[in-house]
């Protein structure tokens, strides 16, 4: 964030200052858009730290590394603040398999951030699936006990503009806790 701070005197002083600010705020935006530093910066954290998750590993050396990338680009003074933040630690990796005619499927499975875990124990339970929130608060009780799978179709036509993962991403979102 830059932060301009202008004492004017006058309506002439005041159009100077702007005019000269946006042309500082211009040049600066062209260097973000021809030096490549900003996507290699975010490169490094995407690819070579991975996810960084609140609390995590990864989060910490993501902070570190942009200390270092603000010091490496000339800041002259980088402060980190201790800061408190929630986080969710994952378990053991998730096993699953599914028994059809007595036959072991495996599957890939991952659980969801802040979903309930099985304290290390084994599930068995027959499958619901349901492809609305709607959809899982009318079968009420039925699913007690069972394992609910929500398969919620994205919405194709929203993609282009970025929304379809708002809609559909509900059953990741509040999933877990409603059908618990």
């Amino acid at each position: 964030m830059l932060l301009f701070v202008v004492k004017c005197t006058n309506a002439q002083t005041v159009y100077n200052s702007f005019s000269t600010d946006s042309a500082t705020v211009k040049k600066i935006a062209d260097n973000i858009m021809t030096n490549d530093a900003a996507y290699e910066n975010l490169r490094y954290l995407c690819k070579k730290i991975g996810p960084r998750l609140s609390g995590s590993a990864n989060a910490e050396k993501a902070v570190l590394a942009t200390k270092k990338m603000l010091q490496d680009a000339g800041a002259d003074t980088v402060y980190l603040q201790p800061c408190m933040v929630t986080h969710w630690v994952r378990g053991e990796k998730e096993i699953g398999y599914a028994v059809i005619n007595n036959k072991k499927i495996p599957l890939q499975i991952t659980s969801l951030g802040n979903s309930e875990g099985s304290k290390g124990k084994l599930i068995g339970a027959n499958i619901v699936e349901v492809k609305t929130m709607e959809e899982l608060k009318k079968l009420g009780n039925a699913v007690k006990g069972k394992v609910v799978f929500f398969n919620i179709a994205m919405n194709p036509t929203l993609i282009q503009t970025f929304s379809a993962y708002g809609a559909s991403g509900i059953g990741r979102r509040s999933g877990p806790a409603e059908a618990a």
